[in-house]
């Protein structure tokens, strides 16, 4: 039942009480096999035949299966679910059987009784109603015994506990081992309080397996993984972070199996601080009336750190100034403009640089 519900494969088993329920269903074949997790597998698999229609039961053994039942009218009591919903509450609704219906859409377990019918949320949900059923339809009412009528009703729960279980472990708790591949990405923190910086080799993203059960991954959010690596932490020369459950923000049920790539091979970029004049760039064209004077930036100076490996900066630049746009002396921000990795501002510096516009009218 793991592979029918990894594929949201539904079912649907009928347990008879009193009523004769011939008249109500039709087709179906003879089986009369004890009830078992592999027999289940093998009559709801999809390439099986007679695999839409229901199982017929007694409780004990599967005496029918691929057998079609009627479908309710009462659309509006089926909040949810399809043929096979519409079918449970259909033969409910003609006589006092109990059905238990499977979603393939959402792997849950429904049942069907008295004309209504109800979605369970645990094991113990489902063996209470089969003890109710159990004790209403198969358990003799009358004895003159006292110690057989014990033993009967410790029989009676023990059937219907079994019932109950194999059909939750069948389909709501697969436990065959699923494994699902996520590319996920990586987050370098705090890398601003260390002396190096990642070169653009470093990959942003990696390709995690993990592996659990069918459920698990059910209510998993593949959106909220990511790698974290804390590059405050590390000390060695040359970086090897190995992609393991420590640095994956796992969720519950789930567990990592494996990454691709396993290992992330980073070198320690080694920087010095340099102190760089600022020089603001100009675009357009000022008015013909205005002359404009050098523009002044503030701090003209500002230290930024090097990488040792790389060439000498002579220089910072801002974001350009657009003369054309300038009609008197004026203050702007500009912010400062660092490409590449090979460069970055100290903790001291601020991006932001204010520049004065100076400006004068031409007499005419």
């Amino acid at each position: 039942m793991a592979k029918m519900a990894d594929q949201r494969i539904g079912a649907l088993i009928v347990l008879e009480g009193r009523e004769d329920l011939d008249r109500h269903v039709h087709g179906g074949i003879e089986l009369d096999g004890k009830i078992t997790i592999p027999l289940l597998h093998s009559i709801f698999n999809t390439n099986a035949p007679g695999h839409d229609g229901a199982v017929l039961s007694d409780g004990q053994r599967i005496l029918k299966f691929g057998v079609h039942l009627p479908l309710s009218t009462n659309l509006y009591k089926l909040s949810r679910g399809g043929t096979r919903h519409t079918a449970a509450l259909g033969l409910s609704e003609k006589c006092d059987a109990l059905v238990i219906v499977v979603s393939e859409e959402r792997g849950t377990i429904s049942i069907a009784e008295n004309g209504q019918i109800k979605e369970l949320e645990s094991h113990s949900d489902l063996k209470k109603h089969l003890d109710d059923f159990w004790a209403e339809y198969y358990q003799s009412k009358t004895t003159s015994n006292k110690q057989w009528g014990e033993r009967r009703s410790l029989k009676t729960a023990l059937a219907a506990g079994s019932l109950a279980f194999i059909l939750w472990l069948s389909f709501a708790y697969p436990s065959e081992t699923v494994y699902r591949t996520y590319a996920v990405p990586i987050e370098y923190s705090n890398l601003e309080s260390t002396s190096y910086a990642l070169q653009d080799t470093v990959p942003l993203q990696a390709r995690i397996t993990l592996s659990g059960s069918e459920q698990a991954f059910r209510t998993f959010d593949p959106s909220e993984l990511i790698i974290s690596f804390d590059l405050a932490s590390e000390e060695v020369e040359d970086l090897e972070l190995d992609i393991d459950s420590d640095n994956i923000n796992l969720p519950a049920g789930l567990q990592f199996f494996e990454a691709s790539p396993s290992v992330l091979q980073l070198k320690k970029q080694y920087f010095v601080p340099v102190n760089v004049p600022v020089k603001v760039p100009v675009t357009g064209t000022i008015a013909e009336h205005l002359q404009f004077q050098p523009v002044v930036p503030s701090p003209e100076i500002i230290t930024i750190l090097v990488d040792t490996a790389a060439a000498t900066i002579d220089s910072v630049l801002t974001e350009p100034v657009d003369l054309s746009q300038v009609e008197e002396q004026t203050v702007q921000q500009k912010m400062l403009q660092l490409e590449g990795d090979s460069f970055r501002l100290s903790e001291q510096a601020s991006p932001n640089i204010t520049v004065t516009i100076n400006v004068r009218k031409i007499q005419s």
